[in-house]
């Protein structure tokens, strides 16, 4: 697994308050978003592309989860997007082995 600031959990905590999530699900929310990242970095798909999220979605399918369980993870990535699209550099990342590093926020246009 990846090294994912907190500085980042913290930020993606707040819009997800501002979207009224519950916060029995923010757990499940940072899960997602965590396998999210983690997946874009082990496939080399980028971070930001919403093209990653189809690959992402292929990937929860074969892995049979419930339709619920792909909903909940394709909104949770959507919220990251949404949180990238007000600032493409939301958080300073650190560079280093099991980090997500610096690229991992930035949003190629396009």
């Amino acid at each position: 697994m990846l090294n994912i600031p907190a500085a980042l959990f913290t930020k993606y905590s707040l819009l997800l308050n501002k979207k009224s999530v519950p916060n029995s699900l923010h757990n499940n929310y940072k899960k997602w978003l965590r396998y999210y990242l983690d997946f874009c970095h082990k496939y080399c798909h980028g971070y930001a592309e919403r093209e990653s999220l189809k690959h992402f979605m292929i990937k929860l399918h074969e892995k049979n989860l419930s339709l619920a369980m792909q909903k909940e993870a394709a909104r949770a990535v959507e919220f990251y997007y949404e949180m990238l699209g007000n600032n493409p550099h939301p958080v300073p990342l650190p560079e280093g082995e099991g980090s997500i590093g610096s690229h991992l926020p930035v949003r190629r246009e396009g």
